[in-house]
């Protein structure tokens, strides 16, 4: 009965680590798919000219970097944000502005737009992936510690 315990502790443990990285994951998945949102409207800006709804509605699978838009492919007040938690503030007004820019002008200042944003982007997606990875041993290995000094204690 002791070893049961001793294992669901463990186990326990892992999983409350795993529940301290959340956010860096949800942080990283988001720069992921703004950079990604970003460049595909960059070629669609170039290539194809499709209208913002259009855009959104034919790339559902974008992730929470959609949560800035409602049910008419508006976009919300800075507000409404409250729902994305795992944003700051100073983060939040950013994506704001950017996505007020979008679809505001002719397609040259558009693609002038989100090209200066690239790198921006590029480098706070690098850094997020970076913040995660090292969130991730940090408290995966806090969990496994815990873990193996409550077994030690339980025993």
């Amino acid at each position: 009965m002791k070893w049961i315990f001793c294992i669901a502790l463990f186990v326990l443990c892992l999983a409350v680590s795993m529940l301290f990285t959340r956010k860096y994951f949800k942080r990283k998945t988001f720069y992921y798919n703004i950079y990604f949102f970003n460049e595909k409207l960059l070629a669609e800006i170039v290539f194809s000219k499709l209208p913002l709804p259009k855009f959104i509605e034919k790339h559902q699978n974008l992730g929470d970097c959609l949560l800035f838009f409602d049910s008419e492919k508006k976009i919300y007040t800075p507000e409404e944000y409250q729902k994305i938690t795992y944003l700051t503030e100073d983060e939040k007004v950013y994506f704001f502005d950017y996505y007020q820019m979008l679809g505001k002008s002719d397609a040259k200042s558009q693609r002038e737009y989100l090209e200066s944003v690239r790198q921006e982007l590029q480098q706070k997606k690098t850094q997020e992936e970076e913040n995660y990875k090292k969130h991730f041993t940090l408290n995966l290995k806090l969990g496994i510690l815990v873990g193996l000094i409550g077994i030690l204690i339980l025993l």
